[in-house]
């Protein structure tokens, strides 16, 4: 009938006690996910808890989300990197932890247009600074004199990058120190690049 009659969290042919198409009355088999009892002790029962994935398992318990290598709460720490995780055997990676940490505050306390766990600055939730470490891919530098500054160098992947010098290994004609179209000009000096990336010199 689409209803759960007997309040264990199962309807119809998902629970036992539908036999043979009959009502959901007590069943004679008794199934650890459909015994109306917190057979692991976590606060949840039967169909409530995240180890029933059917009414027919026979164990319910399940992982402890802050060892389960997932981010189950989307703030971008996993496990015990995640401050709203105390310990491993914590049951919900989401304990609403309000330490006020500057990595776990959903704010852009470095105004770099990343947060918390994106940021750079940041190795885990725990940290209270997320200023971005100072590398050559952001100080504002052309480091490797080729022209180009932090992200707009081919070899500045991200601003987390130690070194600017790529040595002009493998790069295209407009980051290779070469004047390719003999017009006089090199690499960034020359009108006709656009970009590090560009692999033509010349129109």
């Amino acid at each position: 009938n689409g209803d759960d009659d007997d309040g264990d969290g199962w309807i119809d042919s998902e629970d036992p006690d539908c036999s043979w198409g009959d009502e959901e009355v007590s069943y004679v088999v008794s199934f650890t996910c459909n015994n109306l009892s917190d057979d692991d002790g976590d606060g949840l029962k039967d169909a409530s808890d995240p180890g029933c994935s059917t009414a027919f398992d026979s164990d319910e318990e399940h992982t402890p989300e802050c060892s389960d290598g997932l981010d189950n709460d989307g703030d971008g720490w996993t496990d015990t990197d995640d401050p709203d995780c105390s310990s491993t055997t914590q049951l919900w990676e989401d304990g609403g932890f309000t330490g006020g940490t500057q990595c776990n505050d959903s704010a852009d306390n470095d105004e770099d247009g990343l947060t918390d766990a994106q940021d750079p600055g940041c190795e885990d939730g725990y940290d209270d600074e997320e200023e971005d470490p100072s590398t050559e891919c952001n100080d504002e530098i052309d480091n490797d004199a080729d022209g180009w500054t932090d992200l707009d160098d081919p070899v500045c992947v991200s601003i987390a990058v130690e070194l600017e010098d790529d040595g002009y290994g493998g790069a295209a004609q407009c980051n290779d120190g070469i004047d390719n179209d003999t017009d006089g000009d090199v690499d960034a000096n020359d009108a006709h690049c656009f970009g590090a990336d560009d692999n033509a010199e010349a129109y």
